[in-house]
């Protein structure tokens, strides 16, 4: 129970870092996956690569 009582004091103490924390790890890590939601599909359809993320052989 030491570890949960230092890490009251710790959050007591340094109120404006941990809400920082928080707030960086609810809505920044959510705003980056999004993001790179939007941009992976925009990225396979302008370089045409679809086959190296399927490991598929081109024959022509």
């Amino acid at each position: 129970m030491n570890i949960i009582r230092d890490i009251k004091k710790f959050y007591k103490k340094h109120y404006i870092l941990t809400c920082f924390i928080n707030i960086f790890y609810k809505y920044i890590t959510y705003f980056l996956c999004v993001l790179y939601l939007i941009w992976f599909p925009i990225y396979i359809i302008k370089t045409n690569n679809l086959h190296t993320f399927s490991n598929e052989n081109i024959t022509n």
